[in-house]
């Protein structure tokens, strides 16, 4: 019955108008910035910026260095307006194809009928799993599609540690050693690390779904608590020491940042968002009556 029911969910789930909604308007985001990575590395070439004039002789450009694809990929590319659109409309479109679905169900009246059938942890182990693979696919798709469109047009140069100012990867950042040894697992592990997060996303709205009986609060309150976070970690950013520490996670999404994004940080947050939604969903939906 367990394996029936999450064939039926993950059916439901990635067949959602809510589901292709949600991955068009983040790929057409990946898709502009994409575009912007391009033409500017092919404006760079027409105007011959690799070189220039020093004292009637031909220098390489120094700043050149930091034309490749490790870095100019939207994760780390932090200036167009459809890198910071991308960041910002990812927690809700990671929770708008399938978190407030429960919600729906336990207003129509459709828990009375499959629960008693299935049992309650099938389906919730089930729903909880359709949750966060819409949530985790919705923004791993697009990254890859962008990562992989500008690495065909801009050279896959390995970063260099010198100019790790330009890079916008700092000495102490999450996997910093890893960008410039190994930078395509480090473009990995991030794409990688922003669907972990598009999933608990989704999840943390999935909870919210057993406490508030509100579909809109339910799928914006998740981008409200970044926003929210984003805020906190710019009035902090005084109080800390010379490097400021992010605990923003529209910075830490990113693969590079303004300021220092600590693993423990990345790692604490997304604990919370996974006990919170585990313990609600366990303690509100699995071991009580949701009728």
């Amino acid at each position: 019955m367990t394996v029936k029911m999450i064939k039926l969910e993950l059916k439901k789930a990635f067949t959602t108008p809510w589901f292709y909604l949600s991955l068009a308007v983040l790929m057409l985001c990946a898709l502009m910035s994409t575009v912007y990575s391009i033409d500017s590395y092919q404006n760079i070439l027409r105007n011959g910026f690799p070189h220039y004039f020093e004292n009637g002789k031909m220098t390489v450009n120094e700043y050149y260095a930091t034309w490749n694809c490790y870095q100019k990929w939207i994760g780390s590319e932090l200036v167009s307006l459809a890198s910071t659109l991308f960041f910002t409309l990812l927690p809700v479109c990671a929770v708008l194809p399938y978190a407030s679905a429960f919600h729906q169900e336990r207003k129509a009246g459709y828990l009375r009928v499959v629960v008693p059938q299935c049992g309650r942890k099938p389906y919730f182990f089930a729903k909880t799993l359709a949750v966060f693979l819409t949530g985790a696919v919705v923004v791993v798709l697009p990254l890859l599609m962008n990562f992989l469109a500008v690495s065909a047009f801009v050279p896959a140069t390995a970063p260099q540690v010198n100019y790790s100012f330009y890079n916008y990867v700092l000495f102490g950042d999450l996997w910093a050693d890893l960008f410039f040894d190994q930078p395509l697992l480090y473009v990995l592990l991030y794409i990688l690390l922003d669907g972990l997060f598009g999933g608990l996303l989704a999840l943390f709205a999935f909870a919210l779904s057993f406490l508030i009986p509100n579909r809109v609060v339910i799928l914006v309150l998740p981008l409200l608590l970044l926003l929210g976070l984003d805020y906190l970690s710019t009035m902090a950013a005084g109080f800390w020491s010379s490097t400021p520490m992010t605990i923003s996670l529209l910075d830490l999404l990113r693969a590079a940042h303004d300021a220092t994004a600590r693993g423990w940080v990345v790692a604490l947050e997304a604990g919370i968002l996974a006990v919170f939604s585990g313990a609600i969903i366990w303690l509100r939906g699995v071991r009580s009556e949701v009728y």
